[in-house]
């Protein structure tokens, strides 16, 4: 912590610069003329929010949707809140009195809805966001793999039944 005085010695004025979150605390402030007069400030200092990241963690697909689980994360700090929204309404809100880690907060999109969502790291004297645009999601290998899964499904449980018809007949026309 830097402090300095103006040169005029009568505005009572005082620069506090290079403050650390370990400033952090009350300070006493002392005039002493005619009158001692003594006031207490309490001072909080706030790191600087970095911006959150978004990431893609799972993705489930099928026929009818494709549902994204994104995670929102963002190095954690002092009184910081982490929020996910859907334009202006916020879905789910987050915070951990523990500093050393990471703070994250995951949300499942539908990715096909083509909203807009956004993340947002705030304390009380700064915010910062990040858009998530679920158009400009990409599905990528995981998209065909699961179509692949699916199709396959869908042709092993079509076999098995025309499989069991061709039993049936066989049966039927042994029977005779």
């Amino acid at each position: 912590m830097l402090l300095s005085l103006p040169n005029s010695s009568n505005t009572g004025a005082l620069t506090i610069s290079q403050l650390e979150m370990s400033d952090s605390g009350v300070y006493q402030f002392q005039s002493i003329s005619s009158k001692i007069l003594s006031r207490d400030f309490h001072l909080t200092v706030y790191s600087f929010l970095p911006m959150p990241s978004i990431t893609v963690t799972s993705s489930v697909i099928n026929t009818s949707s494709a549902s994204v689980t994104v995670e929102c994360s963002v190095q954690n700090s002092r009184e910081l809140k982490l929020s996910w929204y859907r334009g202006t309404e916020r879905l789910k809100q987050t915070n951990s009195p523990s500093l050393p880690s990471e703070l994250s907060l995951s949300l499942e999109v539908d990715a096909a809805d083509g909203d807009n969502y956004s993340c947002m790291a705030e304390n009380p004297v700064e915010r910062q966001t990040t858009k998530l645009l679920t158009k400009d999601i990409q599905l990528g290998n995981g998209e065909n793999s699961s179509w692949c899964q699916n199709e396959a499904t869908v042709r092993l449980i079509v076999s098995a039944g025309i499989a069991l018809v061709l039993i049936l007949l066989l049966v039927d026309h042994i029977r005779f």
